[in-house]
C-alpha cells in the first residue's frame, strides 16, 4: 500500500520516515569448493557518505565437488527519520567465486520492505 521504495544502483530510497522492516534474502550456487557467504544490510543517514552494517548473514556451501545452492535471510527494523539522508543496500561477499541467483518473475535474491509505523 502507498508508495514503494524506489531503489537506483543497488540504493534504495524509502518514500516516507517511519519504521521499516526489511526482510532480505538472497541465494548463490558455487560448483567445487568450500565457501562461505555474508549478506549485510548497510544503511546511511548522511545521504551516502558513510555505511554501516544494520544487519548481517551468514551462509556456507560444504559439499566439495558438487554444485550446490543455499540461501540465507534475515530481519531487521530501520527508522527512517529523513528520506533524503537514510538509504539501504544490500552487499553479498562469497569467499570464493560464485553466482547469486536473481529472477525477475520470483523473490529468489530480494529485499520485502514494510512500514510498520511512525518513527
Amino acid at each position: 500500500l502507498g508508495t514503494a521504495v524506489s531503489q537506483s544502483s543497488g540504493v534504495f530510497t524509502f518514500p516516507q520516515t517511519g519504521i521499516w522492516k526489511a526482510d532480505c534474502q538472497w541465494t548463490w550456487t558455487e560448483n567445487g569448493v568450500l565457501s562461505y557467504g555474508i549478506s549485510e544490510l548497510r544503511a546511511t543517514v548522511d545521504n551516502g557518505s558513510n555505511w554501516n552494517a544494520s544487519a548481517k548473514a551468514y551462509t556456507d556451501i560444504t559439499n566439495a565437488g558438487v554444485q550446490q545452492y543455499t540461501t540465507g535471510s534475515f530481519s531487521t527494523l530501520l527508522d527512517v527519520t529523513n528520506t533524503t539522508n537514510v538509504k539501504v543496500k544490500m552487499t553479498l561477499y562469497a569467499s570464493h567465486a560464485c553466482e547469486y541467483v536473481g529472477n525477475t518473475d520470483n523473490d529468489v535474491t530480494c529485499i520485502i520492505f514494510t512500514r510498520l509505523g511512525d518513527t
